[in-house]
């Protein structure tokens, strides 16, 4: 599974080198972040919230999980989950972090479309084998449902990798912008 996902990009991993001390990182961190849960279950409440840091979650040694806040009209921007270790190498920081943007949920609608388009292609085949003169199903139809159906499990994937790609890219910005900073 782990291999499909970093094959699909699903999942990955970046590593970044930073001129910051440990503690000086983890104090900007620490002001550009909310502590709290990174589960997304109750989200959605986030885009009524006035806080202005980007992103949630919790640090603890040299460990840390977070994901972007969600806000209004920034769909997916939040659903990967970034978790890192950091490293002091002399005067850098090295961290390694690994982003992944797939969650278990999605597994329950990719196996209630497959049953739905199972099921409908499947209604749809018997009704134009049985010999009646109402069954006079065009045949396009069949085609059309299997390109709707890829669709249907293309479009999350896209969206899942979109996410990687995103929080990636503002992780890497945000840690070099930390080292700016006063």
């Amino acid at each position: 599974m782990e291999e499909l996902l970093r094959k699909l990009k699903l999942k990955d991993n970046i590593t970044i080198t930073v001129p910051i001390m440990k503690s000086d990182f983890v104090n900007q961190l620490r002001r550009n972040m909310d502590e709290g849960s990174t589960s997304t279950t109750f989200a959605f409440t986030e885009a009524f919230s006035s806080s202005k840091k980007n992103y949630i979650g919790t640090i603890s040694g040299n460990e840390f999980e977070l994901r972007k806040r969600m806000r209004f009209f920034e769909a997916n921007k939040g659903g990967a989950i970034a978790k890192g270790k950091m490293q002091q190498e002399g005067e850098n920081l090295i961290i390694d972090v690994e982003v992944n943007g797939f969650k278990k949920s999605i597994i329950f609608f990719f196996i209630a479309i497959t049953l739905f388009y199972v099921f409908f292609i499947g209604t749809i085949g018997f009704a134009t084998f049985i010999e009646t003169e109402s069954s006079n199903l065009p045949f396009f139809v069949i085609p059309f449902i299997l390109l709707h159906a890829v669709m249907m499990y293309c479009i999350p994937i896209y969206v899942i990798r979109k996410s990687v790609k995103n929080i990636k890219n503002d992780l890497e910005k945000d840690f070099f912008y930390f080292t700016k900073k006063d």
